[in-house]
């Protein structure tokens, strides 16, 4: 099977008529995506970023990604960069029947793009940051179906985890991320090394490093069902 598989990344503003002025609030948005998708994702390939993430339908905001990238740690970066504004996100795993174009994702289709529809619409009106994944691989449903469940429950707990974190938690992680060592990422923060320690442990970092770790790991290994043959 020759197919690509690709990540459809659908993000829906939550209460996005309550973010005042709208259109300024809509500007930031922009402005914010801008920013986004030439800043420099850490650990994060750019030929990952198959097309920018631009905003669309008033409110939503989408991009693609390779099937490959690292979902977890983009979707963070992205909330990050639109704060305050929370987002809904959904994510379809599958194929795209049209080209890809890198400046928008607008107009392409394909079945990754109805899964990742399917995924907002099972999240619902939800006033809570959550992420859902739908997974598309037509000869391989029974494993697809387990690692969609097993994935959504892990993304379950990630949000719940991420959606409390403070604003000084969020620097914290943002940087260590970036700086690699707690002495530079307090002299970024202007506190004491034991300050960002704290922060990090009361954000569950470990554990939330280990689960886009694991989130990555999946989609890889359902590429390699693509190269078998169909089960007869």
């Amino acid at each position: 099977m020759g197919a690509s598989l690709w990540l459809v990344v659908t993000a829906d503003v939550i209460r996005s008529r309550r973010l005042t002025p709208q259109a300024e609030a809509q500007e930031r948005i922009v402005t914010a995506l801008a920013a986004f998708n030439q800043s420099p994702i850490l650990g994060v390939d750019r030929s990952h970023l198959a097309t920018k993430f631009t905003l669309g339908r008033g409110d939503e905001i989408q991009g693609v990604l390779a099937a490959t990238a690292p979902l977890l740690p983009i979707l963070r970066h992205l909330r990050y960069a639109l704060q305050p504004a929370r987002l809904r996100i959904g994510v379809g795993l599958g194929t795209i029947e049209t080209p890809i174009n890198p400046e928008s994702s607008w107009q392409m289709d394909g079945p990754a793009f109805h899964l990742v529809r399917t995924a907002l619409e099972e999240l619902g009106h939800t006033v809570l940051p959550r992420t859902r994944l739908r997974i598309g691989i037509r000869y391989w449903l029974d494993e697809e179906q387990r690692v969609e469940r097993e994935l959504n429950a892990l993304l379950s707990l990630y949000d719940e985890i991420t959606r409390r974190w403070t604003t000084e938690q969020w620097h914290a992680v943002m940087a260590v991320e970036e700086t690699r060592t707690l002495r530079a990422s307090a002299d970024i923060l202007g506190v004491a090394k034991q300050n960002v320690h704290k922060r990090l442990r009361a954000a569950g970092w470990g554990p939330v490093q280990e689960a886009e770790a694991l989130v990555t790991a999946e989609p890889n290994r359902l590429l390699g069902y693509l190269s078998s043959p169909a089960p007869g």
